[in-house]
């Protein structure tokens, strides 16, 4: 499962805490230099190929040509999968960066040393970064106490195969009164609902299939989190995003949604 961290993820809207698969839980200069060295490598490689073209047999010039095609397909698809790191002060604050071919930015305290790691879009520049933190300073904080703390570092137990047991079966206890309950409020039901340890989100939703995944770490929980969780993505399956449509119906099933939210995002995720 990995170690526990605080998580806030940050999307299209924002502060939105997602929960589900399409919203929810380098600088530029890096950015350039990466797309340049990926340009300049298959460049290079062209060039090869061209000289190979006037030297050689001209009756591979096909061949050559499908050569050239696939490694610029390597490359991209090599781009587009790669990682860069590094590290910054923010206002006395050291941050990790970890830059991915992601949508959103993601903000996470990881214990237990409180390390600030923000994992980001290639292409949201340095300055995007630097004020999520400086506007997330305080959540930092609180987050960084927390994970230090001696009751966090006892929660933070080894996910062995009886600790996942247990929480199947926790779940499946307590999962379909809630169904029995919300569907016919709600007005919809999941075609499957999954159960799974996840790192950065309490739960999610595609709504195209109508599956439905939960957070093994909900069992251990108290069952008002569950609820909520599950009333979240029950209402993905009308509404796809956090807009108002979504917030209307959530504060119609669950008035008190907002402060669940607030309550669960405080929570740390191993």
């Amino acid at each position: 499962m990995g170690i526990m961290t605080f998580s806030a993820i940050y999307g299209d809207t924002a502060h939105s805490y997602a929960t589900h698969s399409h919203a929810t839980h380098s600088d530029t200069a890096q950015t350039y230099a990466t797309q340049t060295y990926t340009t300049n490598t298959y460049q290079t490689r062209a060039y090869a190929t061209d000289d190979y073209l006037v030297h050689g047999n001209t009756l591979h010039a096909h061949t050559v040509e499908q050569s050239r095609i696939v490694e610029q397909s390597r490359l991209a698809r090599q781009s587009s999968t790669a990682t860069v790191s590094k590290t910054i002060l923010v206002d006395g604050l050291e941050v990790h960066i970890i830059r991915k071919p992601i949508k959103r930015l993601y903000l996470r305290v990881k214990p237990p040393a409180g390390e600030i790691v923000v994992t980001a879009p290639n292409r949201v520049p340095q300055r995007d970064i630097v004020a999520l933190v400086r506007e997330r300073k305080d959540w930092i904080a609180r987050a960084r106490q927390h994970v230090s703390s001696p009751a966090s570092q006892q929660a933070r137990q080894p996910w062995s195969q009886e600790r996942i047991d247990q929480a199947h079966a926790i779940l499946n206890q307590r999962i379909p009164p809630l169904l029995r309950h919300w569907v016919p409020i709600i007005g919809k039901s999941p075609t499957a609902l999954t159960l799974r340890r996840m790192k950065t989100r309490w739960g999610s939703c595609t709504p195209a299939t109508g599956r439905i995944r939960i957070n093994l770490e909900l069992a251990y929980l108290p069952e008002q989190y569950l609820e909520y969780v599950l009333v979240h993505e029950l209402t993905h399956l009308w509404e796809r995003g956090h807009g108002a449509g979504f917030q209307r119906r959530m504060t119609q099933y669950l008035p008190q949604w907002k402060q669940l939210r607030s309550q669960l995002n405080n929570i740390v995720l191993r």
